[in-house]
């Protein structure tokens, strides 16, 4: 896969998850990309229109968020792209960079704005097409999209008050023309230097959770760093190394 500024149509932000192998694996990842659940995937986009990324993708001012966003004029104007992380960088083996499946047939997406507590960050993080770069190991895949800023802790912290908001509630969101309920949770992080917030991004239909994305925020060097795992899992402790490798990489 190219790293490239494309649209992330998440959160996240973010390059595509597309089916890795079959069956269990397959039908999660489809139903990733279907929510568009970094982000951001960073965390990613968390995260819509049709692709997953981290949450990024069709902002809308959200109601019960602060309403301070990061206006295009105040971001700097360093090329975060040569930030993110590379196959090189990876403190863990086995990861490749997952190519671009641009093969998906053109479908109808739905118009209605989105908001955080729907998955949606690109209103407080002031952008919907981040950085980002996405690896796969055999059916996971772990993505990463920078946020350029003057003052990542600032906006570190503009993001979790937002998020924090949505804790303990599910949000009704239409996608592609059926509803699913968004869920944000607080997650506990621990080995990552710097101020960090994690989150459990949940996506369900009824009582069955169809999708799972576990998301950090990192306040980096110029960027606000987000990561998370789109598809499949990954332990917590390797979860820390990739974040802390990402927040190394900005800082160089």
């Amino acid at each position: 896969m190219q790293i490239t500024r494309r649209n992330q149509s998440i959160a996240s932000a973010g390059a595509r998850v597309r089916g890795v192998g079959s069956g269990r694996g397959v039908s999660r990842s489809f139903r990733a990309r279907r929510l568009g659940v970094v982000a951001t995937g960073a965390l990613l986009a968390v995260v819509m229109s049709g692709c997953a990324t981290l949450p990024f993708a069709q902002s809308a001012p959200d109601a019960a968020a602060p309403s301070a966003a990061v206006e295009p004029s105040e971001a700097p104007t360093v090329d975060v792209v040569s930030k993110l992380l590379t196959i090189d960088d990876l403190p863990t083996g086995g990861w490749a960079l997952q190519p671009t499946d641009s093969s998906e047939p053109e479908t109808s997406t739905d118009k209605a704005e989105t908001t955080v507590c729907q998955g949606n960050l690109a209103s407080v993080l002031g952008t919907e097409e981040p950085p980002t770069v996405s690896f796969e190991r055999a059916r996971t895949v772990f993505s990463e999209s920078l946020v350029p800023t003057d003052d990542s802790e600032a906006l570190l912290e503009t993001a979790d008050a937002a998020v924090s908001a949505c804790f303990g509630e599910q949000t009704e969101r239409m996608v592609n023309g059926e509803t699913i309920l968004i869920e944000w949770e607080p997650v506990d992080v621990t080995g990552v230097d710097g101020a960090v917030k994690g989150y459990t991004l949940s996506a369900s239909t009824g009582y069955v959770v169809t999708t799972s994305i576990q998301m950090y925020l990192v306040a980096g060097e110029g960027a606000l760093v987000s990561v998370g795992v789109l598809a499949g899992s990954v332990t917590p402790d390797e979860l820390a190394q990739l974040t802390q490798a990402a927040v190394d990489k900005v800082a160089e």
